[in-house]
């Protein structure tokens, strides 16, 4: 048989990457080196402390938002039940030494107020930041998500590390 693409790896990526391309006409093989394919929730231990590296949650699966119009364009969106974020703050990042904790509130407005308080003197490095996160987000579009790279919408960070960013703010 022919393949007008070979996709290697069944993990999320991979699948997704199989299904866009099958829903563009496209002839695709999938392979995948283990017994099943499917995203499997993978995890390590590192001296003693178990690091679960698999997805946990996600924002924007909301109706109309980005993950609802993805799943949807998938044919996924039957599959899959939401539980909405605790909107005054979904995660929690905490440090010993200071003594700091932050919980990252659902939306970026809120997410804007809570960083400039907590971080007064990083005001235009955080209001830069969120400026491209949202120019990112809206340059996804519902065909296929990866087009955002092709169309040169990410050009300049699809190519830097979030540390070098965050460091350049």
């Amino acid at each position: 048989m022919k393949y007008d693409y070979v996709v290697i790896g069944a993990g999320a990526s991979g699948m997704t990457t199989a299904l866009v391309l099958a829903k563009n006409g496209c002839r695709v093989a999938l392979v995948e080196k283990y017994p099943s394919a499917g995203p499997l929730l993978n995890s390590f231990v590192r001296r003693g402390m178990r690091f679960d590296t698999g997805f946990h949650y996600s924002g924007d699966f909301g109706k109309g938002q980005v993950l609802d119009r993805f799943f949807r364009y998938l044919g996924l969106s039957a599959l899959v039940s939401t539980v909405p974020f605790n909107a005054s703050g979904y995660d929690l990042f905490r440090c010993r030494k200071p003594e700091f904790e932050f919980r990252f509130p659902f939306g970026y407005a809120a997410l804007r107020e809570q960083l400039v308080a907590a971080f007064p003197d990083e005001r235009k490095a955080i209001d830069a930041y969120l400026q491209v996160i949202e120019k990112i987000k809206t340059a996804t579009d519902d065909a296929i998500l990866a087009s955002a790279i092709s169309k040169g919408y990410l050009q300049g960070y699809d190519s830097i590390s979030l540390k070098a960013f965050l460091d350049g703010l």
